[in-house]
């Protein structure tokens, strides 16, 4: 279970216009952790406060500058120098560090580790413990690793005064025990999701559209939805249909939508002889109807800090089968709508809990869905970020 949410800090009811200088290393238009920053600068916007969101890499249509009596917000792409990905993050540190230096922020937010942060968002796992437990050794001694456990520890380390905003309380053991840093630097938000993917009106229409586009009208659609295939477990997924389709039930088609690499995943559904059982969707920006068009959210990560996607599903009204290893899978087992897998990790588990969810009500698991996500603040989530800048 997940510890339970830290409450934000007190700002008064008209906090004074703030400088604050929102940080990540790249933005993507798919991207989860990208979505939260934009809805945080924008809530800060309209707040009043002055907003720069730096970024290394903008991809997609760049917003052009707001500004007026409710705030501003600026995006600022820094001339970034390096050919690997470690080199341009320790680059863009130093850009940041610079233009801090003759800009200052009364409030710097990271959504990735990087030096001078007042705030962190932990949108992803903990890196040292990470390689711990899933590396030898000497990858430590690399400059990848060096490059990265450096910014890691300008958050984390206990010279640092940064305050780590975690998704899920779980984690804040993890870090501890790798860095020592101190308990009081770090605060739980509470869960948090995008009501533009909750079920509408036209949910319906919306189901039948997709099924129809995919080709699925007769067919169990499972969907799968992420930017990093192989931590989310998509490989997994594609074992989990195999086995779904060797029984005498119904066809299974699986749906992978998002940014990201495929090569090795179509190798894998190549090697299972999966044929046209898969669809390789790419980014979509059509999430909303494609949770309506599936009967359920596949989700078989390896590492997860919460999962907005399995809120955004149960607000669909669409069952879940996810692994424990997601923060937000305490979300799955309450509401009753779908299946958390235990950990350590068992394929068969996942294979079995695929016939077990075809098996159930379809009607009855959405229900659920749709009960326990409407006792959920989506908007509580930002406005818990808003007041955490607001106090700093």
């Amino acid at each position: 279970m997940s510890a339970p949410a830290s409450p934000p800090p007190s700002a008064p009811a008209s906090a004074p216009p703030r400088r604050v200088a929102i940080a990540l290393l790249r933005y993507f238009p798919h991207g989860g952790l990208q979505r939260i920053a934009v809805d945080v600068a924008l809530a800060l916007r309209k707040r009043g406060h002055h907003v720069r969101l730096f970024t290394q890499d903008w991809q997609g249509q760049r917003p052009a500058p707001l500004a007026g009596a409710d705030g501003s917000l600026q995006v600022i792409v820094p001339e970034v120098r390096g050919v690997t990905n470690h080199g341009r993050a320790a680059d863009f540190g130093r850009a940041l560090t610079l233009a801090l230096q003759n800009a200052p922020a009364d409030v710097t937010l990271g959504f990735d580790r990087l030096p001078g942060l007042d705030l962190y968002f932990a949108g992803d796992p903990c890196y040292s413990a990470r390689l711990r437990r899933t590396r030898p050794w000497f990858q430590r001694l690399t400059p990848r690793a060096r490059t990265f456990l450096k910014l890691e520890r300008a958050v984390f380390g206990p010279e640092s005064k940064a305050r780590t905003l975690l998704m899920d309380g779980r984690e804040q053991a993890v870090i501890e025990a790798e860095y020592g840093t101190d308990p009081a630097r770090f605060r739980v938000l509470p869960p948090g999701f995008s009501a533009t993917r909750s079920r509408g009106p036209n949910a319906e229409r919306q189901r039948a559209a997709i099924r129809k586009e995919l080709g699925a009208e007769d067919h169990f659609l499972a969907l799968a939805l992420g930017s990093d295939g192989h931590r989310k477990g998509f490989d997994r997924a594609l074992l989990a249909l195999r086995a779904a389709n060797l029984g005498a039930g119904p066809r299974s088609l699986l749906a992978i939508a998002g940014s990201g690499h495929t090569e090795g995943l179509k190798a894998l559904a190549r090697k299972l002889h999966l044929g046209d059982s898969v669809r390789w969707l790419g980014p979509r920006d059509d999430v909303a109807e494609l949770l309506q068009g599936a009967d359920v959210l596949v989700h078989p990560c390896r590492s997860e800090p919460a999962g907005m996607v399995l809120l955004e599903a149960l607000s669909a009204g669409t069952p879940v089968l996810v692994a424990g290893a997601a923060g937000y899978a305490s979300h799955v087992a309450a509401s009753g709508a779908g299946m958390v897998l235990t950990e350590p990790f068992q394929q068969k588990s996942l294979d079995e809990a695929w016939i077990q969810v075809m098996s159930e009500p379809a009607a009855d698991l959405s229900d659920r869905a749709l009960r326990y996500a409407a006792q959920l603040d989506p908007n509580g989530f930002v406005d818990a970020v808003v007041a955490e800048v607001e106090g700093a």
